[in-house]
C-alpha cells in the first residue's frame, strides 16, 4: 500500500509538472501571439496606409501587389499575425481603433465563421469592434473551401457551420458600410483541389485569389451576399456537391502515368498559367504531368507581330540552333510570365524524349481574326502536324477543332473579318481535314455537351474561356482519353 501511495504521489507530481509546462507553453504562446499582434499594429501605423487587411484564415496565397491598394487607398496586409478566433480578432480590431482613432478608411476582413463560438456576447463584441462610420468601408470575405473539406463534415457539423455562416452575415445586416462576399459555390472551385495550396491548407493559390476573389467579388460585387442570398448559395452548393458525387468528378483516372501531355496552341491554353488553366485541370484529374506550351495571340499563319504554329512547334520539339533561337525569342517576347517555367519544362521533355508524349494541338481562332489566307493556313498547319509525326512517330496527337465564339462584330464567327479571309467554320474545316488526313485524334470542341452557341457567354468572354469553361474542357479531355483508351 505504501508503495502504491508513493507511485500515486509520483504520478500526481508528474501530472502537476505536465500541467505547469502546458500552462507555461500557453502563456508563452499567448505572449508570442500578442507580440505579433502588437508588431503588426505598429507596422500598420508606421506604413501610413489608409487600408488594412487582416484575416482569421490563411492569406499567404494573396498577391501583395493585387491587394496592396483598393480604389486608390494603400492597404496594409497583415501577413505576420493571424487571429486564431473571434476574441483575438476583436482584441486586434479594438486596439487598431484605439491607436488610430479610426483614421483609416478601408478594412478588408477574412472571417472564418468556424472560429466563432456562436455566443451572442462574443458576436456583439466583435461587431462593436468593426468600424460603423460611413467613411469606413468594410469588406468581409468568407473562406472558400474545397469539396473534400465540406464532404468530411458529418451532417451535424455541416449544419452547425452553415448556421455560423448565417449568423455572421445576419450580424452585419443593419450596417450600411459593411459588404460581405462568399464565392465558394462554384463547381470549378469546389472540385479542383489544384486551386488550393495544400490538402491541409485551404488558402487559395495566388492567381486564383487575384483573378477571382479580388475581381469577381470586391470589384464586380458578383459575390456580394445578404442573409437571403446566403441561403440560396448554400442550396446551390448542396446541389453542386451532389453533382460532384454523381458525376464522379473527384475520381482519378486510370490513364498511364508514364506519359507526358504537352499542350501547343493559342490563348485557349497559353493565356492562363494558374491552377485553372486547361493543362492544369487535365493534370489534376489525370495524374499525368502536363506542360503548357501555348501562346496567346498565336495563329497558324505567322503575322508581322507573332510567329506561326510551325515556329512554335519547332521551338518546342526541335533542338536545332534556329529552333533554340526561336525558343528564346518566344520566351522573351511572347510566353506569359506565369507559363515560362511550364513552357521551358515542356521543351525539355520533348527534346529529351521521343515517345510517351501525347500532344494537344489547338489553333484557328486567331487566323479567323487576322484573316489568314485559307490556303496558306492549310499548308502551314499540315506542315506543323507532319513535323510532329516525323519527330514523334510513336506519339498520339490530339487536334482540337475550335469551339464557338460570340463577339459583337462577328456573331458566332460566321462573318469573315476581311475579304481575304474566311468565316470561322472555314478554319475549323481545314483543321478537321488535316487532322483526319494525318490520322490524328480529332476532337470537336463544338460537340462538348456544355458548350453551345447559346451557352458560350456563360463559359467565356466570347473568345477566351473563363474558369468554369476551362475546368469543363479539361474534364472533357480527360474523359475523352479515358474512353479512347478503354478505361472509362
Amino acid at each position: 500500500m505504501k508503495l502504491l501511495r508513493i507511485q500515486m504521489k509520483n504520478m500526481n507530481m508528474k501530472f502537476a509538472v505536465i500541467l505547469i509546462m502546458v500552462a507555461i507553453m500557453a502563456i508563452f504562446a499567448g505572449c508570442d501571439n500578442s507580440k505579433a499582434a502588437e508588431e503588426e499594429l505598429n507596422s500598420f501605423q508606421s506604413s501610413g496606409c489608409g487600408g488594412l487587411f487582416v484575416s482569421m484564415y490563411d492569406i499567404s496565397g494573396y498577391d501583395e501587389n493585387m491587394f496592396s491598394e483598393y480604389m486608390g487607398i494603400p492597404t496594409y496586409i497583415c501577413r505576420n499575425y493571424q487571429p486564431s478566433n473571434a476574441k483575438k480578432m476583436t482584441e486586434f480590431l479594438t486596439n487598431v481603433n484605439n491607436q488610430t482613432e479610426n483614421s483609416y478608411y478601408y478594412l478588408l476582413l477574412g472571417l472564418d465563421p468556424a472560429k466563432f463560438s456562436g455566443d451572442e456576447e462574443e458576436l456583439k463584441a466583435f461587431k462593436d469592434a468593426v468600424p460603423s462610420h460611413p467613411m469606413n468601408k468594410v469588406e468581409i470575405i468568407l473562406p472558400i473551401y474545397p469539396y473534400d473539406y465540406w464532404n468530411s463534415l458529418n451532417e451535424k457539423k455541416y449544419t452547425a457551420l452553415k448556421e455560423k455562416y448565417q449568423m455572421v452575415v445576419d450580424a452585419f445586416g443593419d450596417m450600411d458600410n459593411v459588404y460581405i462576399y462568399f464565392a465558394g459555390d462554384k463547381l470549378w472551385l469546389l472540385s479542383n483541389a489544384n486551386c488550393y495550396m495544400k490538402d491541409t491548407n485551404y488558402g487559395l493559390k495566388d492567381s486564383v485569389c487575384n483573378d477571382y476573389v479580388l475581381i469577381e467579388t470586391i470589384f464586380t460585387h458578383n459575390s456580394l451576399i445578404s442573409g437571403i442570398d446566403l441561403l440560396d448559395k448554400w442550396s446551390h452548393m448542396d446541389e453542386l456537391m451532389q453533382t460532384i458525387r454523381e458525376e464522379n468528378l473527384l475520381n482519378k483516372t486510370k490513364l498511364s502515368k508514364d506519359k507526358s501531355y504537352v499542350f501547343i496552341g493559342d490563348s485557349v491554353f497559353g493565356l492562363f498559367g494558374d491552377p485553372t488553366s486547361i493543362p492544369s485541370v487535365v493534370q489534376e484529374y489525370s495524374g499525368v504531368p502536363c506542360y503548357n506550351c501555348g501562346i496567346g495571340g498565336m495563329a497558324i499563319v505567322s503575322t508581322n507581330e507573332t510567329p506561326g504554329c510551325v515556329s512554335l512547334i519547332d521551338a518546342v520539339t526541335d533542338s536545332s540552333e534556329s529552333s533554340r533561337s526561336m525558343k528564346e525569342r518566344l520566351l522573351s517576347d511572347y510566353v506569359s510570365e506565369p507559363n515560362r517555367d511550364s513552357f521551358t519544362e515542356g521543351c525539355n521533355v520533348c527534346q529529351e524524349n521521343t515517345k510517351d508524349i501525347t500532344f494537344f494541338v489547338e489553333f484557328g481562332v486567331n487566323d479567323y481574326f487576322t484573316a489568314s489566307d485559307l490556303n496558306t493556313a492549310h499548308e502551314e498547319f499540315e506542315k506543323g502536324i507532319r513535323s510532329l509525326q516525323t519527330r514523334y512517330p510513336e506519339s498520339e496527337i490530339v487536334v482540337l477543332v475550335p469551339g464557338y465564339i460570340v463577339t459583337p462584330n462577328y456573331g458566332i464567327g460566321e462573318n469573315p473579318t476581311d475579304i481575304s479571309g474566311g468565316n470561322l467554320e472555314d478554319y475549323r474545316k481545314l483543321i478537321r481535314e488535316i487532322g483526319n488526313d494525318c490520322g490524328c485524334d480529332v476532337v470537336e470542341m463544338t460537340e462538348f455537351p456544355f458548350l453551345t452557341q447559346e451557352s458560350c457567354p456563360d463559359y467565356s468572354d466570347g473568345v477566351h474561356y473563363n474558369e468554369m469553361g476551362r475546368f469543363l474542357i479539361g474534364i472533357e479531355l480527360v474523359r475523352h482519353l479515358e474512353e479512347k483508351n478503354g478505361t472509362l
